[in-house]
């Protein structure tokens, strides 16, 4: 890598990622959303900035899932990349940070869904993710010449968790609310994992769909534990006037079917080819507690060690 974009370097994934790059010389420039523009003028600003930039690499790293889902703004400003980028003579690799949330969360969902899951094409969240990977693949078929890789990292914790869960649990106060009767198994990850399994990406060449997250699950009573907070078991039907009183967000469809269900994802695939987590999901969840969010390595030595590896 010489030049990288990152979008929405600012904050989040992104920042950990353009200050890893930045800290070993790699020039980076970063764009955020803008939403106020037409499709067409937002591919048109990014294809200014890839032409005055001429970047070799783009981490398009926006598309952040809180409890309200995925914006259609961010799915727009996805989309007006993937246009311009195809009219970047100088890329060579885009990484799309997505989501596992593609994959929704049902009772006939298999235990640990892999990249060959069929997505959810009823949850809101999984089809704007779709409406996301499927410009991707579109840019892929058009640059064969440019590798592609997917990453689609369970729930995330950090400075701004990623996914429905991981948002549910940290923006809560002291009491989280869950489904009565049911105690479904989750994965989390830090977003240190993740800012380094995107940095591998981009180094190395892997191009393909990859799932992120531990090895392991463990049940969601356990997880709230772990963030030294108070499970409160509710009804669904009472979930509104629960989270009045407790002072949380109500639940949409998405994160009351993760209430029942859960999800864990399959990533073999991932921790074959070095984009393994580094934690445990219980680790994940006492280490954002412990820390306040911080880590005792920073992004760019973890991902020093990775590649000497």
């Amino acid at each position: 890598m010489r030049r990288t974009v990152v979008t929405d370097a600012a904050r989040g994934i992104g920042e950990l990622v353009a200050e890893a790059m930045r800290a070993v010389g790699v020039g980076v420039h970063s764009m955020g959303q803008r939403p106020s523009e037409s499709h067409a003028q937002e591919a048109e600003a990014w294809l200014e900035v890839c032409r005055e930039f001429e970047p070799d690499a783009l981490f398009v790293s926006h598309l952040r899932i809180r409890g309200g889902g995925l914006s259609r703004s961010a799915v727009q400003t996805a989309e007006a990349i993937f246009a311009a980028a195809a009219r970047c003579p100088s890329l060579q690799k885009i990484v799309l940070l997505s989501s596992g949330q593609i994959y929704g969360s049902r009772d006939d969902m298999p235990t640990f869904a892999g990249e060959a899951t069929p997505s959810d094409t009823k949850g809101a969240t999984a089809r704007a993710l779709g409406d996301v990977e499927a410009a991707a693949f579109r840019f892929a078929r058009t640059r064969p010449d440019t590798a592609l890789t997917v990453l689609r990292p369970t729930e995330v914790l950090g400075s701004l968790p990623h996914g429905l869960l991981a948002d549910h649990v940290a923006s809560s106060g002291a009491f989280v609310t869950a489904e009565l009767g049911f105690d479904p198994q989750v994965q989390f990850m830090t977003d240190h994992d993740v800012a380094v399994a995107a940095l591998t990406a981009l180094h190395e060449h892997l191009p393909g769909v990859f799932n992120l997250g531990p090895h392991d699950s463990l049940p969601l009573s356990q997880a709230i534990r772990l963030a030294t907070k108070f499970r409160v078991g509710v009804n669904r039907t009472v979930t509104r006037a629960a989270s009045v009183l407790l002072r949380t967000d109500p639940w949409c469809a998405e994160l009351a079917s993760l209430m029942r269900y859960g999800r864990a994802l399959d990533t073999s695939r991932a921790s074959a080819v070095g984009l393994g987590s580094a934690c445990c999901a219980a680790d994940a969840v006492r280490g954002w507690r412990d820390t306040a969010r911080e880590v005792t390595a920073t992004v760019e030595e973890t991902w020093a060690l990775t590649r000497q590896s």
